[in-house]
């Protein structure tokens, strides 16, 4: 079990990122995954623990003083309070921020805030429009997380770019401004809120010492994309479908 774990571990991982390829969805990989490592750290816990020496089971067995407890009932005891509990108890806060977040993008959209955000955007310029998206994008995912800031993006660029193959350009560019923008914040991404919200970091080092790579890292995309995927003065192939009145119609008619 103890040498099995990373293997499964890294064939998580792969598949993963093959997704594509093997046509199987990543949410359920993970979950195999996960469940496949819990179990086996349960069922080889006795070896891993116990005959390896393990130096934090050692530890917690003395600071509690479980001596005198069997193994079975040590290891149970281990696994509880500093495995399950600790493990869950981050995956929750996490949950909860992100549900939060989602409610308030639902807020917004119900109120028509992102209509509003698409009158802003609109141009029918595709280099103009490439950087004020990806702009957008960066400071967004910032605020939201990068997951949510992309969802609400990729949907307002339904309304700006009605063309298929447009769409996929400026898809791309949200995708990578997202991620640029939610490294530097604390609560840009599900990575950088469990390093937050376990002591890892501070809010204030994680923006003063980011900011500037992450916005380095999304200009030299947009530089790419400006002079590689759109040529000067070039224009959408449809236009817009938002108009002028689509704010107000959005709010009245719910």
């Amino acid at each position: 079990m103890y040498y099995l774990m990373p293997i499964i571990f890294l064939l998580g991982i792969i598949a993963i990122a093959f997704e594509d390829k093997i046509k199987i969805n990543k949410s359920a990989t993970a979950l195999f995954m996960s469940i496949a490592l819990w179990l086996m750290l349960g069922v080889g816990s006795q070896n891993i623990f116990v005959e390896r020496q393990n130096p934090d089971f050692l530890h917690f067995v003395k600071q509690m003083e479980l001596e005198n407890l069997s193994v079975k009932d040590q290891i149970v005891r281990f696994l509880t309070e500093k495995a399950f509990i600790p493990h869950l108890g981050d995956v929750s806060q996490t949950l909860f921020f992100v549900m939060c977040s989602l409610l308030i993008v639902n807020i917004v959209d119900k109120h028509g805030g992102f209509l509003a955000i698409s009158r802003i955007l609109r141009t029918e310029n595709k280099r103009k429009l490439l950087w004020m998206i990806g702009l957008s994008s960066f400071f967004f995912s910032a605020l939201l997380d990068n997951l949510a800031a992309a969802i609400v993006l990729i949907a307002v660029l339904r309304k700006l770019v009605p063309d298929h193959t447009d769409r996929m350009k400026y898809a791309s560019i949200i995708v990578l401004a997202a991620n640029a923008g939610g490294s530097w914040s604390p609560i840009g991404d599900v990575t950088t809120l469990l390093l937050w919200t376990g002591g890892n970091i501070t809010a204030w080092h994680q923006i003063s010492h980011l900011f500037l790579p992450a916005l380095a890292n999304l200009l030299v995309a947009l530089i790419i994309a400006h002079f590689w995927l759109f040529k000067k003065g070039i224009v959408l192939r449809q236009s817009s479908n938002v108009s002028d009145d689509d704010i107000y119609i959005r709010h009245y008619t719910e």
